[in-house]
């Protein structure tokens, strides 16, 4: 009988993930699809959604659009190529994973006179 040892295992699983089986976000990053990925096994690219990645645009509306699409699909990725993507509240949903690219960030914008954060909410443990 054949077994599996650690080091015999653990190399598989590096080639496997080398090669895009284990991780299809990887894959299509490296696939070079970019924002033409769309929804690849629950992977959006969040410029489809309207992001600009410049730093300058805020991508808070394209962002969350993007979460509430994957959300809606039952979860899923919200991929972020390489870019500097300048945001106010993010409202994370379950099941839902951001993952940014070599050279992404994620900037938390200057609220300005009309624009800015979600204010806090108190909840109430009261009965």
């Amino acid at each position: 009988m054949m077994g599996f040892d650690r080091r015999s295992f653990l190399h598989g699983g590096a080639l496997a993930g080398m090669a895009g089986i284990v991780h299809p976000v990887f894959a299509a990053a490296d696939a070079g699809l970019g924002s033409a990925a769309g929804a690849i096994g629950g992977i959006v690219d969040v410029r489809q959604f309207g992001a600009k990645g410049d730093g300058i645009a805020i991508d808070s509306g394209a962002i969350n659009r993007a979460i509430d699409h994957v959300a809606g699909l039952g979860g899923g990725t919200v991929y972020f190529p390489a870019g500097s993507y300048a945001s106010y509240t993010i409202r994370m949903k379950s099941r839902v994973t951001l993952f940014l690219a070599g050279g992404a960030v994620l900037l938390a914008a200057a609220p300005t006179d009309t624009q800015g954060y979600d204010h806090a909410v108190l909840i109430s443990t009261e009965k």
